[in-house]
């Protein structure tokens, strides 16, 4: 398995193919041209660098941006890049699922992915690079606070004048960064570094500046978070020398001590790979992101369902395991949904599942290597000649509680899925089902209606609209559907 990752920095952009362990394979780097010409380039080396077992692609691109969206929204850092989709482009030119991240959540981690305190939580990882943004782990999980803007804390004002940087004088970004740098000394940092290094006092005194800001913005962070690691790149990470004694000072004096204590502060592990180790963590990050969370982070009002969905994808694994089957009923739209969700679980979703049964032997090889392994889904109702017969010679309302009695075994699940939970067939399916000794799971809207009371879990999605509540069950049950594949056929998404 590989990811391909890709770094669009101020100064350099560079496309990277590695490994899940951040061992770069392969990359190509170039000074960032305008906009057009660069989505040109990393288009170009990403459908070159591109292998079949490559799972992922991430982004890794300075703020503000639409995540979710895929879109890089005029960072000050990339002038002229207005709403620029580039999730789209390189998932054009790669084919392979593609995901966008702000640079310092792709910092941060990289330092828990890649570095050697991975598991200190909270982490905070500072760019301190063109821009000073904030990435902030809890668990090894992003921070992106309420509409993802979180970790701005270029933002922060340290004081009331000042060089400008994030649009505001005197601000963090402003006197910890590469461009508000220049603004004070004159030069950039790097020249700067080196006539420090060769003795002159005028740019020490810049650097010491540059450490006292950082200890300001760094006390408030580590009194709020109470982070057990910040790791901090680029200026700091090369100048470290230059800058620590002052921030260490005002540390010192203004942090709760036992706050400092706990937190360990230094340079980015990765050293001058942070870029690219930030491109290749989010590539896997979200190519081993578990289902649910992904689901939640996308639909956070379906958070008060989660621990039923959870129920729901245990139930149906266990269903599996001891050789059962699933069985689906609906009616309209969710009849639709049933067949959706067979499809998915009688072939392979977003997993490879290779034939593996010794049986499999026996057959032609061209034949065998068409094959998936299937986890069996049954939806009721699409016996058709059955239904018409049925209906017409007993009860339509009972043909699906008919075919739950011929079907299903004790072992099995019945997944009832009914928009208002009072579709009179689909209850009385899961009655029947519950007598027989099935598991029985409900998929409904926020009353749940009657078919609560004959199910074991019920998930009832926050909206009451029948259009509305179709519209959550598709990425509810998608979010099952990966989390059964997942527990059955492996641990790295195959795209």
């Amino acid at each position: 398995m590989t990811l391909l990752g890709v770094n669009i920095g101020g100064t350099t952009c560079s496309v990277v193919l590695g490994t899940a362990d951040g061992q770069v394979l392969s990359r190509e780097a170039f000074a960032t041209p305008g906009r057009d010409e660069c989505v040109a380039r990393l288009r170009e080396l990403a459908a070159s660098m591109i292998r079949t077992d490559t799972v992922a692609v991430g982004i890794s691109c300075g703020g503000p941006l639409d995540a979710d969206a895929g879109i890089v929204l005029s960072p000050p850092n990339l002038p002229g890049w207005n709403e620029v989709p580039i999730v789209r482009e390189i998932q054009q030119a790669t084919g392979k699922p593609t995901f966008l991240m702000n640079d310092a959540n792709a910092g941060a981690l990289a330092e828990w992915y890649f570095g050697p305190d991975g598991g200190c939580s909270p982490l905070v990882f500072l760019t301190c690079g063109t821009g000073m943004g904030a990435g902030i782990l809890i668990d090894g999980k992003p921070f992106d606070g309420a509409c993802g803007m979180a970790g701005e804390v270029g933002h922060i004002r340290l004081s009331d004048d000042g060089p400008v940087g994030f649009g505001k004088r005197g601000s963090f970004e402003g006197w910890c960064s590469g461009g508000g740098f220049a603004q004070y000394a004159g030069i950039n940092a790097k020249e700067a570094a080196l006539l420090a290094q060769q003795g002159s006092g005028e740019h020490v005194g810049h650097f010491a500046e540059f450490g006292r800001r950082l200890g300001q913005a760094l006390a408030m962070l580590i009194d709020v978070l109470n982070p057990q690691r910040i790791a901090i790149g680029g200026i700091f990470m090369r100048c470290e020398a230059l800058i620590a004694p002052a921030m260490n000072e005002v540390l010192q004096r203004e942090c709760l001590p036992q706050s400092l204590k706990a937190c360990r502060i230094g340079p980015a592990s990765s050293g001058e790979q942070i870029g690219d180790h930030a491109a290749l963590a989010v590539a896997r990050y979200h190519a081993q992101v578990d289902p649910l969370d992904q689901l939640l982070r996308r639909f956070p009002e379906l958070a008060a369902c989660r621990a039923d969905i959870q129920s729901a994808a245990d139930i149906i694994c266990n269903t599996y395991r001891n050789g059962g089957k699933l069985l689906l009923c609906g009616n309209g739209g969710s009849m639709a949904d049933c067949e959706h969700i067979a499809g998915e679980l009688l072939k392979s979703f977003r997993r490879k599942r290779p034939v593996r049964e010794p049986w499999a032997d026996r057959l032609d090889s061209a034949l065998r290597m068409q094959l998936e392994s299937p986890l069996p889904a049954i939806p009721l109702g699409t016996f058709h000649a059955f239904t018409s017969a049925f209906g017409n010679d007993v009860d339509p309302a009972a043909t699906a509680a008919q075919q739950a009695h011929a079907l299903g075994d004790p072992e099995d699940v019945l997944l009832a899925i009914s928009t208002s939970g009072d579709a009179g067939n689909i209850v009385a399916a899961a009655q029947v089902a519950l007598a027989k000794g099935l598991s029985v799971i409900g998929l409904t809207g926020r009353s749940g209606g009657a078919l609560v009371e004959h199910t074991d879990v019920c998930i009832c999605v926050p909206a009451d609209e029948t259009y509305l509540i179709q519209e959550y069950h598709m990425p509810v049950y998608h979010a099952m559907c990966m989390m059964i594949e997942d527990e059955f056929f492996g641990d790295a998404c195959n795209g």
